[in-house]
């Protein structure tokens, strides 16, 4: 009897507390609430605009304006891939590897066709030190476009870096030397067969 006495009473206050309570009372409504959104803004032709300044400055050797024209071209358009590529690499210049990785990472996964994303994590990777993950990256990338010469070459690279020296690593030399227009890269790929024939 006791109990049950105490039991009433403790529902009883219980009932005039939460009666005072608006966020306890169950038929009580939020005096405003705010919808969120799951699409994000996208307004491409202001990221357009904002990338292709921030590239302007990025050429122009203005690495912090550029970023700061790459921001405000995610925000306005956060799905818009070749931004965070740009992005990548004004950190990637500014020697912010991880900042660099998660922007390439993530153009990656917006341009999933596209192999300079891949590239350029090879190239971040190899910078770090990961030579297996740049090898990994950019064959990645060769295999997306196996006509691309900086991804062949720097897979070469990186892969006479970490100490490759088979068959895989003449054949891209050999490819160097044989479709690569770029001067430096035929005369470091010829040192690097001499290398190899010695």
């Amino acid at each position: 009897m006791i109990k049950r006495i105490a039991f009433s009473s403790c529902l009883i206050v219980m009932s005039a507390v939460c009666a005072g309570c608006p966020e306890l009372a169950l038929n009580s409504t939020p005096s405003s609430h705010r919808t969120i959104s799951t699409e994000p803004l996208r307004d491409t032709e202001t990221a357009q605009r904002e990338n292709r300044d921030g590239l302007e400055l990025l050429d122009d050797g203005e690495i912090e304006q550029a970023i700061e024209a790459f921001k405000r071209a995610v925000r306005a358009d956060v799905e818009f891939g070749p931004v965070h590529n740009n992005l990548g690499k004004a950190y990637f210049k500014q020697k912010k590897l991880y900042k660099a990785a998660w922007s390439f990472e993530r153009a990656r996964k917006l341009l999933p066709r596209n192999p300079e994303p891949l590239n350029n994590l090879g190239l971040v990777s190899e910078q770090a030190g990961e030579l297996d993950d740049a090898v990994e990256y950019y064959r990645q990338a060769l295999k997306l476009a196996p006509e691309n010469a900086a991804c062949r070459a720097n897979l070469a690279r990186a892969m006479i870096v970490r100490g490759d020296e088979g068959d895989q690593v003449r054949q891209l030399l050999e490819l160097i030397i044989k479709e690569d227009d770029r001067p430096d890269w035929l005369l470091w790929a010829r040192k690097q067969l001499r290398g190899l024939d010695q």
